[in-house]
């Protein structure tokens, strides 16, 4: 009588795909999509390719789970911060803080590999998860702001809100270095959340109140 092959729990199936893609996140932001096989990736989870094709069709699948997953976590955080009902400026600062402390720091790296090893659809496919995900509650603080009377519209010299949020993580992005990258060692985070938190300051201050002094301001 034949055995009976034993079949592989749902729950199971589930963390070995997390673990994939878990894995995989860590590899491609080291070495970069093209240094990365379905084989290293594979030997990394202790599995054998056909397990791994089990979920993944190909590396490019794998890649664009990878990627989606990263602005999905973002997007949620910062999608939160939105909600959270404080006033504009303080939600800006918070989300400057967060782009600076949680932000993807290999992000150059994954607009690199985009541009150049994924095909036009999924191209277009990830521009929209960045456009909607990662950019859009940014967006939308500014378009709040816009609507209330507090920022000025396109037609009064102010920008529209994307564009906005565009500025807002490119400065953010510029002010990443080295000691709010790496991984806080014991008793480091408190630094790197302050610090952090003072770039933010800085950042939506500038962007909000820009660097001409007004008429009738005090220098003191």
């Amino acid at each position: 009588m034949a055995r009976r092959r034993k079949e592989t729990a749902p729950e199971d199936l589930l963390e070995t795909r997390k673990r994939i893609v878990a894995t995989a996140h860590r590899l491609f932001m080291e070495l970069g999509y093209r240094a990365v096989s379905t084989r290293v990736i594979a030997d990394a989870c202790g599995l054998t390719q056909p397990a791994l094709y089990h979920h993944f069709a190909d590396k490019q699948e794998l890649y664009l789970e990878v990627i989606r997953e990263i602005l999905a976590k973002n997007g949620e955080a910062l999608e939160r911060i939105r909600q959270s009902g404080e006033p504009l400026e303080e939600r800006l600062r918070r989300a400057a803080a967060y782009l600076l402390l949680h932000a993807p720091p290999n992000m150059n790296v994954m607009f690199h590999d985009m541009r150049h090893e994924l095909d036009e659809a999924s191209r277009a496919s990830v521009h929209e998860w960045f456009r909607q995900r990662f950019v859009g509650p940014l967006a939308a603080l500014f378009g709040e702001g816009q609507r209330e009377g507090r920022l000025k519209s396109r037609e009064e010299g102010g920008a529209d809100p994307f564009s906005s949020a565009f500025l807002l993580l490119s400065i953010s992005r510029s002010m990443l270095n080295t000691d709010l990258e790496r991984e806080a060692g014991e008793g480091e985070q408190e630094l790197r959340e302050k610090t952090a938190s003072e770039r933010a300051a800085l950042i939506v201050n500038i962007l909000l109140h820009g660097m001409v002094r007004r008429t009738g301001e005090s220098s003191g």
